[in-house]
């Protein structure tokens, strides 16, 4: 058998039946397997084990996306509805200002429309009479604290957002991309590409300028549909009208006077 078979090979050679061919080297297409950058085709890049296109097709607007909930404090009142009490609560406050905190509450809208979001600012306080906590004697924007200022607590202590605490000492006491400077915490800003994994979880932040950013080659290694990579980094694409905006705010139509805007 192994006899016949070689002298069909011979034949055929001879008779010139079977040629000599070459195999071209295959190039990967988009979901196949790579190693580098020259294992895809020529429209295709290698990014982490993946042949994937080399671009969205995107460049950034330099617009961004809004939700409007309102353009004045009174949109944001429109639905409230004060206690049928009110009048009496009302009298209450102006006799013992202990009672104007009832009365802030479910008489008054607390509602505040700020950049277009509307806002809850419920008030504890509108002097410090009315502050009667223990250890919260002050009112300060509203809200009854432990202190103004530095003063105001304990030796050694700091007043900071309205309450005492201990000067740190050593940046160890900060959170991350904090320092400790005269006593307090301040923001310092990255120092090194480390920090920013940490931060964000992610092998791929870097820190530039003090920044943590989310470094790229293509468009593809972003998250999400509506980000790009423009000049190393992963940034929102941006947008070009109030569809669009709809689309990445998930707003399908304007309802309840919430609209997405782009600007």
């Amino acid at each position: 058998m192994r006899i016949l078979i070689l002298s069909a090979l011979m034949c055929a050679l001879a008779a010139g039946c079977v040629k000599d061919t070459q195999v071209e080297f295959h190039r990967g297409e988009i979901g196949e397997d790579c190693q580098a950058r020259n294992d895809c085709a020529s429209n295709l890049v290698c990014v982490r084990g993946t042949c994937i296109p080399s671009g969205l097709g995107l460049t950034p607007t330099g617009k961004e996306c809004y939700r409007v909930e309102c353009a004045a404090q009174a949109d944001c009142c429109k639905d409230f509805v004060p206690d049928p009490f009110c009048p009496r609560i009302k009298e209450a406050c102006d006799a013992d200002p202990m009672e104007c905190q009832w009365f802030h509450d479910v008489c008054e809208c607390n509602a505040a429309c700020e950049d277009g979001l509307c806002v809850h600012r419920s008030s504890d306080c509108d002097a410090d009479e009315q502050c009667n906590r223990p250890g919260r004697p002050f009112c300060e924007t509203g809200r009854c604290v432990e202190c103004r200022a530095h003063g105001d607590c304990g030796q050694g202590e700091r007043c900071a957002a309205g309450r005492c605490e201990a000067p740190c000492t050593n940046d160890a006491q900060c959170l991350l991309l904090q320092a400790c400077v005269d006593g307090s915490c301040v923001q310092t800003g990255c120092s090194t590409d480390r920090e920013c994994i940490f931060l964000f979880g992610d092998g791929r932040a870097t820190c530039r300028d003090k920044v943590c950013r989310i470094g790229c080659s293509t468009s593809y290694e972003c998250g999400g549909g509506f980000e790009v990579c423009d000049r190393g980094e992963c940034v929102f694409a941006g947008c070009q009208n109030d569809a669009e905006c709809r689309a990445v705010l998930g707003l399908a139509h304007a309802r309840d006077g919430v609209r997405a805007e782009c600007r």
